[in-house]
């Protein structure tokens, strides 16, 4: 990178170099690497044109290819493909001249699969906007996109407070197109996750100490979304996106918020999928059953009562152990309802054809259904609503079996319905009945009619013909003149 002191511009120049060097001779990782660190971009100004090639090197990596090994044909393809984007613009420029005084500072925070990082614009009171600096990280292990978008906000917090210490800015606003870190943010997130948890308590400390403002942005709108990306050098520069943000920034006065998902972002079938993806959280939402399961064992629903309680009163939380764990059967359950519900819109039929029957409603991020009786003493107006298929119902209705002394299948729906409610109820409900040890012990099981006695010693003994006999009698029996009584002389030997 150069410094052009007669038009006070930032400058790098394409190498014809390195495309000679990589058609006449064969690439190695070695050489990759030494052509890709020939420019030197300390503000990343033109991190876009280098992501490619850094994610090659991690790909390489991955692969075990040692330092001097030949690259394989693909590999070799797509380094020559990096390498040759200099060659359509001999220079790229960059304005070098910054006014701070006054001025704002926004700051754009995204993150894919591969990749997360930020970009920094100075806008002045004019609506004046200016690329100041960027940083990008290539991912080292395997996160979910909400994980990695919460890493992104934390190297947005850090580079904000490395440039508000150095300049006085008017105000600092971080833009985010993640709903899910921003909403871990804003309510504090603590969970069990210590990854979760150690960042949210940096950012909140950096937050309270520059009063940096966290707001939502469409992914279309930011930015940083070209780092994730990547581009060549050409539409690199006419890009103005990239080089003076969104549109915006450019309005005069003070910079009002994007739109909120719930009216602009989930509006097809490509935006509820993002909207969807956003939610999910490895660990917690992707795969809940294993809350149920210990090394094989079936849990009861009071030890994970207890398990929720205990980790809600580590991380300092009120919350009661029971919604969240409806919250995390319904995520894993419902979570195409639960997008199209938090976007204010309405569930279409495909997606779920009782939604609008049960005039289903999200508070406080759990799924609520109205209640039939909410007029009755002692009733709810509104209940918990749970999937058929959750786990979590059929531990629930073992556990008001079991305490209400292995009631029958009415009462136990019930006392179900008085907090939650479900369809197919009652077929579920009988299903955990049959199932119950106890109640078959108790009532199910048939009359049993008792032992036979041993015959008497008469029956069993070698005698003489009618030595022992039996008698029988019956009667009356009326015949056509006359009653008669019948005495029968049975042998008990023969």
């Amino acid at each position: 990178m150069k410094w052009g002191r007669s038009k006070d511009v930032l400058s790098l120049k394409g190498g014809k170099k390195m495309n000679e060097s990589v058609r006449n001779g064969k690439l190695t990782k070695r050489k990759l690497l030494s052509l890709l660190v020939l420019n030197f971009d300390p503000l990343g100004l033109f991190s876009p044109v280098f992501v490619k090639g850094k994610l090659l090197l991690q790909d390489l990596w991955e692969e075990g290819v040692e330092w001097d090994e030949v690259l394989s044909l693909e590999r070799h393809c797509q380094a020559q493909e990096i390498l040759e984007q200099f060659e359509s613009v001999e220079v790229l420029e960059f304005e070098k001249g910054v006014i701070v005084r006054q001025s704002e500072l926004h700051v754009f925070a995204d993150a894919s699969s591969k990749a997360y990082g930020a970009v920094v614009y100075v806008r002045d009171a004019v609506g004046n906007s200016q690329l100041l600096t960027s940083r990008m990280r290539v991912t080292q292990s395997k996160l979910s996109i909400p994980k990695l978008e919460l890493l992104a906000l934390v190297v947005v917090f850090r580079l904000a407070g490395h440039l508000f210490g150095l300049w006085n800015f008017a105000c600092v606003v971080m833009w985010t197109n993640s709903l899910v870190a921003k909403t871990w943010v804003e309510t504090k997130e603590s969970s069990c996750n210590c990854l979760i948890s150690n960042r949210v308590g940096e950012i909140l400390f950096l937050q309270r100490c520059h009063e940096i403002q966290l707001k939502y942005v469409p992914t279309k709108l930011n930015p940083a979304d070209i780092l994730m990306e990547g581009m060549n050098t050409k539409d690199l520069m006419q890009s103005e996106l990239w080089q003076n943000g969104t549109h915006f920034l450019s309005a005069t006065g003070p910079v009002d918020t994007p739109p909120q998902p719930c009216k602009t972002t989930i509006d097809d079938e490509s935006c509820l999928t993002a909207a969807v993806r956003e939610l999910k959280d490895e660990g917690e939402l992707a795969e809940p059953g294993k809350l149920w399961h210990i090394e094989g064992s079936k849990v009861s629903f009071t030890y994970m009562l207890n398990v929720m309680r205990n980790e809600l009163k580590f991380v300092r939380s009120d919350a009661d152990p029971f919604l969240k764990l409806v919250f995390l059967e319904q995520r894993h359950h419902l979570l195409s309802v639960c997008a199209y519900l938090e976007s204010g819109m309405k569930v279409p039929s495909h997606i779920s054809n009782f939604a609008k029957q049960l005039k289903l409603t999200i508070c406080n991020q759990i799924i609520y259904t109205r209640s039939r009786i909410a007029g009755a003493v002692g009733c709810k107006a509104e209940l918990l609503f749970l999937p058929a298929k959750s786990q979590l119902v059929k531990l629930y209705l073992n556990h008001l079996h079991a305490t209400h002394v292995h009631c029958c299948v009415n009462v136990l729906i019930v006392l179900f319905r008085q907090e939650c409610w479900m369809p197919g109820l009652r077929t579920l409900a009988k299903g955990v009945i049959r199932a119950c040890r106890v109640h078959k012990m108790t009532f199910q099981l048939p009359l049993r009619l008792p032992l036979p006695p041993q015959l008497p010693a008469a029956r069993t003994t070698l005698n003489r013909p009618f030595e022992c006999v039996g008698l029988d009698h019956t009667g009356p029996v009326k015949t056509d003149t006359r009653v008669v009584y019948l005495l029968m002389i049975t042998c008990m030997a023969s």
